[in-house]
């Protein structure tokens, strides 16, 4: 249900575009139902129910369960909004249009809903942002991934920069900062270097704790100047080399997601 919600709470931030969607599915159904608009039956038929039974099953609790925790929750709203959504819109738009039989009244309604776009358009917030180059984070990277490494580019301790990342941590590092070494990224592994391997075998396979003398030996084996855990995983042992250097939870208020946990960073002692 947590899932579900999650999916939900994606939807609901473009009201208007979940009421339109609602309204259209309505007046296309109504207008089949009559059993005279062909028009109106295809659409229904083909975009309408397709669009209902996608909706049904990304919001079904196993399914939604599914695409959160396997990070897939995005790119499957996206698709619906993008597709089955946005022709559904615009068909039940330009069909309500034509309905019209007074040239006066089409010509009327044509300058009307342009207008009513307009005016519910946030000033193209979005449109802007790219028109005027304001948009500083293009790839949306997580403020957590942002943070984490910043303070590590930022540091003038004069280590390698080289750092272990969790998943999904660190799919985002080389997105933002391609500068930083990493031993693994999702499935990916530096092959041809055992402290990699080990340090993904360690960190990403399941286990009831993480060895963080295991981690630290290959760590260092590997040249990586920065450790970052997840707080909420569970560990034995402890970081000797390493210290904590910093510490970061970017809404305290929850953790609705894994970019919404307190992560700890950890940097190479230097000798002496």
């Amino acid at each position: 249900m947590v899932s579900m919600r999650s999916l939900l709470a994606y939807f609901w931030v473009d009201k208007l575009r979940v009421i339109y969607f609602v309204v259209c599915c309505v007046i296309i159904l109504l207008l089949a139902c009559k059993g005279k608009d062909r028009c109106a039956t295809k659409v229904f038929h083909y975009i309408a129910l397709p669009s209902i039974a996608l909706l049904v099953f990304l919001l079904n609790p196993l399914v939604a369960h599914v695409l959160v925790t396997n990070y897939y929750e995005t790119q499957s709203l996206r698709f619906f909004w993008l597709i089955p959504v946005s022709l559904l819109l615009a068909v039940v738009t330009v069909r309500l249009i034509s309905g019209f039989r007074c040239r006066k009244h089409r010509l009327l309604i044509s300058i009307v809903v342009p207008i009513a776009l307009l005016t519910f358009s946030n000033n193209f917030t979005q449109l802007r942002g790219t028109w005027q180059n304001l948009i500083t984070n293009w790839y949306k990277v997580p403020p957590v991934v942002k943070a984490l490494d910043d303070w590590i580019m930022n540091d003038d301790s004069g280590l390698k920069k080289s750092a272990v990342f969790p998943q999904p941590l660190n799919l985002w590092v080389r997105q933002y900062r391609p500068e930083i070494e990493l031993p693994f990224e999702w499935h990916r592994i530096n092959e041809q270097f055992a402290p990699a391997i080990e340090l993904y075998y360690i960190i990403e396979e399941p286990k009831d704790e993480i060895d963080l003398h295991q981690v630290e030996y290959w760590a260092k084996k590997g040249n990586y100047s920065y450790i970052v855990l997840d707080s909420r995983e569970h560990y034995k042992g402890k970081l000797s080399d390493y210290q904590e250097v910093y510490r970061i939870d970017v809404d305290q208020s929850k953790d609705s997601n894994p970019y919404d946990r307190e992560y700890i960073l950890y940097r190479l002692e230097e000798e002496g």
